[in-house]
C-alpha cells in the first residue's frame, strides 16, 4: 500500500500539481491564524526543498525516526529516498508514550530557540 500511495502522489505531482498546491493551501491558511506551528508531511527531498523555498524563512525539516518501527528499503521513491535529505533536526520517537509530550516540547524548544 506504500508503494501505491507513493505512486499515486507522483501521478497527481504530474498531472495537476495537487499534493503541492494543497500544501500550499494549508500554509496560506496558517498564515492568516494565530498558530504558530505548522506540520507538513512531506518525504520526498526534491518536495521538501520546494515547499521550504515556497514557505521561506523560517521553515525548518524534521525527520521524525522510529527505530523499532524502521525496515530497511520498502521498495518505494518516497520512503526510500528519506535518508537523503539534509534535516533541520531529527527526532527519535523511541520512547514510552507518557514522556513524549515532554520529550517533543525540549526538542522544538532546542531547535526554534
Amino acid at each position: 500500500s506504500r508503494r501505491f500511495l507513493s505512486q499515486l502522489k507522483e501521478v497527481c505531482t504530474e498531472f495537476n500539481d495537487l499534493p503541492f498546491r494543497y500544501c500550499m493551501e494549508q500554509l496560506a491558511n496558517f498564515r492568516q491564524g494565530d498558530n504558530e506551528i505548522l506540520f507538513v508531511h512531506i518525504r520526498e527531498p526534491e518536495e521538501i526543498d520546494r515547499f521550504r523555498q515556497a514557505a521561506g524563512e523560517g521553515c525548518k525539516a524534521v525527520l521524525v525516526r522510529r527505530p523499532a518501527q524502521e525496515r530497511g528499503l520498502l521498495g518505494n521513491r518516497s520512503d526510500d529516498g528519506v535518508g537523503e535529505y539534509a534535516y533541520d533536526g531529527v527526532f527519535l520517537n523511541d520512547g514510552p508514550l507518557d514522556g513524549m509530550p515532554e520529550k517533543v516540547r525540549s526538542f522544538f524548544e532546542g531547535m526554534l530557540g
